[in-house]
């Protein structure tokens, strides 16, 4: 591995991370103050006392606490928290995740057989992208997502080369997804999997996919039963055992409103008080925006590059967004009516995290040919339509229009609406600046090559 892509990721990682790495701030948004942080805490007690938290006295008359994946007791990265003082090991545990993330990503792309930069694009595309930033609002969402780029880099060479010991780490990193405490995220990579494994028994009219599927799916199994067994013993005294309601599991759906936050920075949300308050729309992912170069690239590259590999990531991008719709398209109704156990899950907002990974991807291969594709025109034609929403939404009442009829947040003041307005306006026209900026620099590269 070159040495210039690890100081190049180390560097951006502790860029990103110095405002709460390097200063007294930590993160409160969500469910890290009121759940994680609690729960730690008391896990810390336990074991720096010399036992482990199997019960927590403190919740009602008492509660299972060791078996809950949620409380990240048994997860390896944990030893951050126990070892450090507590808030600098929390913000520790979420830079090293990031690092790891852009990391696994880099060596998912290289083994795609990329380039440095590209690679290294790709990579920076998945782990600074809003999605996967957004899941640490919950750090377990974080944990979790941080394995798939590896995950997908052992499967994909256990499938080519038809290998057992990739199939046996594929195993280990779904035990380490599963110990990060994020059932949801690892249901949705099993299921990336099962249609890879699918993809690729069919293309290549073999049966070893299905063996190797069906292998590391009883490893990963094997190797977390000591977190895996007392969890199901939990679960069928759950009220989720019996399944919940079809409004409860669809509550946080990707609205067509959403789509603003794919386009446009936190489109749909208002800077107040020094921090993000979603606005409309659903507030489990935050920020859809994952940049708008890789976002260019993702939808250009199918048209570039003739590959049944990328082919299949366009279906997921695809599948995902559909996914994420939640209760406004029939798919998720249908999983949630017969897909056994699907009606456990909640938040189809969350399958985003498929339309991140495939994105970058894309987006990957796609940088991989902007040296020898001359994409000026579209990067200009982008900024014109970037410069047209901002007279739409800056001139026009097109914004309130659409606030007006969603329901809006508990004591949303009219001072905050017209803020959203110009936060929005502001984004669209930094965008458009950003895009004239690229297509000068891509035009002068182009222009010097030939």
């Amino acid at each position: 591995m070159s040495r210039i892509f690890l100081f190049i990721l180390i560097g951006v990682t502790l860029l990103f991370s110095a405002e709460f790495l390097f200063t007294n701030r930590t993160f409160v948004y969500r469910d890290i103050h009121l759940l994680q942080y609690p729960g730690k805490i008391f896990a810390i007690s336990c074991i720096r006392d010399g036992f482990l938290p199997f019960w927590n006295p403190y919740i009602q008359c008492g509660s299972p606490f060791l078996a809950i994946p949620y409380h990240q007791a048994l997860y390896p990265l944990s030893i951050l928290v126990y070892s450090l003082p507590f808030a600098f090991g929390i913000d520790l545990f979420v830079c090293l995740h990031i690092f790891l993330a852009g990391l696994f990503f880099y060596l998912l792309m290289k083994d795609q057989g990329l380039d440095l930069t590209a690679s290294l694009f790709a990579s920076l595309s998945y782990a600074l992208s809003g999605i996967f930033l957004s899941t640490g609002n919950t750090i377990i969402t974080l944990s979790s997502a941080t394995w798939t780029p590896i995950l997908i880099l052992f499967y994909l060479r256990s499938l080519k080369m038809q290998s057992i010991k990739y199939a046996l780490l594929s195993g280990l990193v779904i035990a380490m997804q599963f110990l990060s405490g994020t059932p949801d995220y690892l249901c949705l990579d099993f299921g990336l999997l099962f249609l890879l494994t699918m993809s690729w028994s069919i293309h290549k009219k073999s049966l070893f996919p299905i063996k190797s599927f069906l292998l590391l799916v009883l490893a990963g199994i094997g190797l977390c039963l000591f977190q895996m067994l007392p969890f199901l013993e939990l679960v069928l005294l759950s009220d989720r055992m019996g399944g919940l309601s079809f409004s409860e599991v669809s509550f946080w759906s990707l609205g067509l409103y959403d789509i603003l936050n794919i386009f446009i920075p936190l489109g749909t949300a208002i800077p107040s008080e020094g921090y993000i308050f979603p606005y409309i729309g659903q507030k489990m992912t935050t920020s859809l925006y994952m940049g708008i170069l890789p976002l260019i690239l993702a939808i250009s590259t199918p048209f570039w590059i003739k590959r049944r590999f990328l082919l299949f990531w366009v279906g997921i991008a695809i599948f995902s967004l559909c996914l994420s719709a939640g209760k406004y398209l029939p798919i998720y109704s249908f999983f949630y009516k017969y897909l056994p156990g699907f009606s456990m899950l909640r938040d189809p907002v969350k399958a985003m995290h498929l339309f991140s990974l495939s994105a970058s991807i894309l987006a990957g291969f796609g940088f991989s040919q902007i040296l020898s594709k001359d994409i000026t025109k579209r990067l200009i034609l982008f900024s014109f339509l970037y410069i047209c929403l901002y007279l739409l939404f800056g001139y026009t009442d097109t914004l309130f229009e659409i606030g007006s009829r969603l329901s809006l947040p508990y004591q949303t003041t009219l001072e905050e609406t017209f803020l959203w307005k110009h936060f929005v306006t502001g984004n669209c026209l930094k965008v458009s600046i950003i895009l004239l900026g690229y297509s000068l620099l891509v035009y002068l590269i182009y222009k010097a090559k030939i």
